[in-house]
């Protein structure tokens, strides 16, 4: 999950980090914390992230009394047409079926289905829902908790097959160690086992086997 500022909006890490999600096709929510805070802003947000991070974000609620202790966030449900067009106008851009049917009578679509569809664009990383909130007040906290476990379904990777692995991140720990963050997708890493790295053509690095000594 991607963490946005509701005042300071992306920042340059954030662009680096969001490059770095998209090569490796990571699904990926966006929760954009401290609704709470003054000049906290929900429209010029939304502009930023769309101009600066992908124009493939999906608004999920409304946030209202914004820079205010009474911040608030409610999400979109069935009974929000405007939301529901959107979704299906959006959604049926990585979709042909879907495009059809949109195209043939988009009252036709039910909102079930949209979100079946949103759930399968949201896993392949087209489409990435965006959430606002509030981590120390609470508002929206509960909506995108709901979110990643409905939106991203985990998918259990194999301990029995060879270690197989991308990382996706390297930085410094306390004492200057390196420390790299990986997506595993089969095998078992243990401390102190030995990789061997490799780079694709997207530039990421992969492990697999033994060689390389790990802390």
């Amino acid at each position: 999950m991607l963490v946005i500022s509701a005042v300071d909006g992306v920042q340059a890490q954030t662009r680096v980090l969001m490059r770095t999600l998209q090569r490796l096709k990571i699904p990926t929510l966006m929760f954009v914390n401290k609704i709470d805070r003054a000049a906290a802003e929900y429209d010029r947000i939304l502009r930023d992230i769309a101009e600066k991070l992908t124009p493939a974000i999906i608004p999920m609620g409304s946030a209202t009394d914004l820079g205010t202790r009474g911040a608030a966030f409610t999400p979109f449900t069935a009974v929000d047409d405007a939301f529901s067009a959107s979704l299906a106008a959006q959604l049926a851009e990585h979709d042909d079926a879907l495009l059809a049917a949109y195209i043939e009578d988009e009252t036709s679509i039910t909102y079930s289905q949209l979100r079946a569809h949103l759930i399968v664009q949201t896993a392949q990383a087209l489409v990435h829902p965006v959430y606002f909130g509030s981590a120390i007040t609470g508002p929206g906290v509960g909506a995108v908790s709901q979110a990643v476990a409905t939106l991203l379904p985990g998918s259990e990777a194999d301990p029995d097959r060879p270690l197989s692995a991308t990382v996706f991140k390297v930085e410094r720990g306390p004492a200057g160690e390196k420390i790299a963050y990986v997506r595993r997708f089969s095998g078992t890493l243990k401390t102190r086992d030995r990789l061997t790295f490799q780079r694709d053509s997207d530039q990421a690095w992969h492990c697999s086997s033994t060689f390389a000594r790990t802390t």
